[in-house]
């Protein structure tokens, strides 16, 4: 454990985030774009953004990174499917199908609010993927029980802070 208001050198840090299992999901070190006329508009300083879209996991986003550190754990304790509950316009329910396809893991999605909802967007990207399988849930107060899970598996329910 390390106090919060202790300093580290760069060096230090890179030592203690190596500390943690990783498994390489995303295509990093994502690229730094110069924005120039951004710039002249804004009349300086030079802006560069970071391309985080293009980490090469569903349309990128900063999760890939997040993934690199949760899915070894996911992997380690045997579990075989992943059961996420978000709701329809969720770049996390992308995120996480894709990186559970990254370690062969099946991916079941619960969509909160989807039901009679044009079916475009993060809605029509999260009906992609191999191993998905997805449900539209109306009302919160429903349980979810999935039945084409079988007895054996052992299922990951991705913690939800938002339900």
């Amino acid at each position: 454990f390390i106090a919060m208001t202790q300093n580290l050198t760069r060096e230090q840090l890179q030592e203690h985030i190596d500390r943690f299992p990783r498994m390489q999901i995303a295509h990093l070190p994502t690229p730094l774009e110069e924005m120039p006329r951004l710039t002249e508009k804004l009349g300086g300083p030079n802006i560069w953004i970071k391309r985080e879209d293009m980490t090469g996991l569903a349309y990128g986003g900063n999760k890939a990174r997040h993934y690199e550190f949760e899915m070894p754990h996911i992997a380690d304790q045997g579990y075989d499917v992943m059961i996420n509950i978000m709701d329809y316009h969720s770049n996390n329910a992308r995120m996480t199908g894709a990186a559970a396809n990254k370690i062969g893991m099946r991916y079941i999605l619960v969509l909160k609010n989807a039901a009679n909802r044009v079916v475009q967007g993060n809605l029509l990207t999260s009906h992609w993927g191999k191993g998905k399988q997805w449900s539209y849930l109306t009302n919160l107060k429903k349980t979810f029980s999935p039945a084409s899970t079988s007895q054996n598996s052992k299922a990951y329910n991705e913690p939800q802070n938002d339900l």
